[in-house]
């Protein structure tokens, strides 16, 4: 079973606790696909659906230069 997202759309919070950190949380939706593969008596079946999806996330973020950021994310989405 899996669960892949194609595209999403998500609001940002922002704290700045120092001038090269950020610290952020997001929350939004998506379009994402679930597949599933049934397997009984070896009679194999794969299915794929497609549907909206929530999204909530939670980062950080590193200011190597002015115009380049490293980030660290994780993203739950939910169907």
């Amino acid at each position: 079973q899996g669960n892949n997202v194609f595209m999403n759309v998500a609001a940002k919070g922002i704290l700045r606790p120092t001038r090269e950190l950020n610290l952020y949380g997001r929350i939004g939706g998506g379009i994402g696909s679930i597949n599933w593969t049934n397997n009984p008596s070896s009679n194999n079946s794969c299915n794929n659906q497609v549907s909206a999806v929530g999204l909530v996330g939670l980062g950080v973020g590193y200011s190597i230069t002015q115009n380049l950021e490293l980030h660290l994310e994780d993203n739950a989405y939910i169907p």
